[in-house]
């Protein structure tokens, strides 16, 4: 396990909740589920019929998207894949997903999201290098330092406003609480401001092209 901690988790999931249905119909499958994968890690997920286990897959795999809570990917870093993956649509709707990797072939989730994200191609950055995003109050709505290389950071908040302005700040420091590279309940500085975007569609893209 320490070789696998070495190299960083790929994949971090916390306090993931899935709801189908609505008032009294409505059926919790996942109820504050949380988990991490690292390389060369083999896992088995078992449980009975009903437990949940092919909802948190798809959860795992973002082929469905969490009512609630929050999924961290630390995705390849070579510019022949992406951190998310997709054939036809992907549509968030809620929770927090942060992918990370490289931007040959990034994807953003799809424009019918209701849920506002951005897809962020910078130039390449080491592991741990930290990545934070600020609103024009200077409030911090992202403060993360991924585990692998990166070029391309997707994010995707309940925090992200429509016809607001952010700024892109790169390496510096962070305190606070710490969880898989997440900071939250701290201060951020020291950084390089590297360009600025506005919320302006449900999907926002700042730097070079993606797939």
């Amino acid at each position: 396990m320490e070789q696998h901690r070495a190299n960083g988790a790929i994949l971090r999931l916390e306090n993931v909740v899935r709801t189908f249905g609505d008032g009294e119909r409505q059926i919790n499958v996942l109820r504050g589920a949380s988990c991490e994968l690292w390389p060369g890690q083999a896992v088995a997920l078992v449980g009975p019929s009903g437990a949940g286990k092919s909802t948190l897959l798809h959860i795992t795999g973002l082929l469905e998207q969490p009512t609630s809570g929050r999924v961290v990917v630390n995705g390849p870093t070579e510019q022949m894949n992406g951190a998310l993956d997709y054939d036809a649509t992907f549509n968030i709707t809620g929770g927090t997903l942060i992918a990370v990797g490289s931007s040959g072939m990034a994807q953003a989730p799809t424009t019918s999201s209701t849920q506002a994200s951005v897809l962020l191609n910078i130039s390449g950055q080491s592991a741990g290098t930290l990545v934070n995003i600020q609103n024009a109050a200077g409030e911090s709505v992202l403060t993360f330092a991924p585990a692998k290389a990166y070029s391309s950071i997707l994010f995707s908040s309940p925090d992200l406003a429509q016809g607001t302005e952010y700024t892109l700040y790169v390496g510096g420091s962070a305190t606070g609480t710490e969880v898989g590279g997440l900071y939250t309940d701290g201060t951020y500085s020291g950084g390089s401001e590297y360009g600025s975007f506005t919320q302006s569609s449900m999907v926002t893209m700042l730097g070079g092209q993606s797939r």
